[in-house]
């Protein structure tokens, strides 16, 4: 997949969105899609930017997958601990 298109201007968004007024945050966490985007194009085999948009929500599908998983597990523990100690309040 051609990227240079994004090499070549991506600053020229990031300058516009800091004079813009995006967050930070925001700018932070684009600029390292892009970076990554950049570095993956070569290897991932993408051919156009859908491949890239399939390839970004199956990451963050499975780590929402995982990340609930996690906090199911967390709960379940919490819980059980809970019950052993006599509940919330005790007994």
């Amino acid at each position: 997949m051609n990227v240079e298109n994004l090499r070549n201007n991506h600053p020229k968004l990031i300058s516009y969105m800091e004079t813009a007024g995006y967050s930070n945050d925001y700018i932070s966490r684009l600029r390292r899609e892009i970076q990554w985007i950049l570095a993956e194009a070569d290897t991932r085999g993408w051919d156009c930017y859908n491949d890239v948009y399939r390839s970004f929500t199956f990451y963050y599908s499975a780590r929402a997958i995982a990340s609930i998983s996690t906090m199911a597990s967390l709960g379940k523990r919490a819980t059980c601990t809970a019950e052993r100690a006599g509940g919330l309040f005790g007994k």
